[in-house]
């Protein structure tokens, strides 16, 4: 005897989103999963996605040289095949802002900070020496006071409102992948006979 099974339809743009929004909602959870386990590799090649991101997206600032192409790796293997095409001084600002940086992070006590007196030297720098970069000034114009108030546009909303759950949700990612390694100072830490590296903590009391 035969069963004619039904005929699965096409899926409908509320499967799609279901299915979207369980997947998202399945990240936070398998990271929370391996921040218990002591291993996080969701949230370290996340963070070399971003890294990426922001890499690719200066690479015309920092050598003068605009990369063509659809996606991100494109315009990253187009800009180091033509390397000939870098302009001089772009490329001698990025690299010495790199080495000032690395420097002073090799000091403690600057290690914090260690950005912070990079941009400041090599844009102290620039202007002195009078090296022909592109500067703030020639990107955008820079107002003089705060700039007046305007109110939301609300009509806005609905073709923003995913993208702020997806802001959102990239969010409580972090924080799933990154709390477990943060210290905790309310609990106390005792040693475990079963394991010489291994330890357990349980939450200090406090008495009010």
């Amino acid at each position: 005897m035969s069963v004619r099974l039904k005929r699965l339809g096409r899926p409908t743009v509320s499967d799609a989103s279901s299915g979207a929004v369980t997947g998202l909602f399945s990240i936070p959870e398998g990271m929370a999963y391996a921040a218990i386990a002591g291993f996080n590799p969701v949230m370290t090649g996340f963070s070399t996605g971003i890294a990426l991101q922001i890499i690719t997206g200066v690479l015309k600032d920092a050598t003068g040289f605009e990369p063509q192409g659809h996606n991100k790796l494109y315009q990253l293997g187009d800009w180091l095949v033509h390397v000939g095409d870098w302009k001089g001084a772009a490329t001698l600002v990025a690299v010495a802002t790199v080495a000032v940086w690395a420097a002073t992070r090799a000091v403690k006590r600057l290690a914090p900070v260690a950005l912070l007196v990079a941009m400041v030297v090599v844009s102290v720098g620039v202007a002195v020496l009078s090296v022909d970069v592109e500067l703030v000034r020639d990107i955008a114009s820079i107002p003089g006071s705060l700039p007046s108030f305007t109110a939301p546009d609300l009509a806005a909303v609905p073709g923003l409102a995913w993208g702020a759950v997806s802001v959102a949700l990239v969010a409580l990612a972090q924080a799933a992948g990154t709390g477990g390694s943060l210290p905790r100072p309310n609990a106390v830490c005792t040693a475990v006979r079963t394991s010489a590296k291994s330890s357990k903590c349980r939450p200090r009391r406090t008495w009010r």
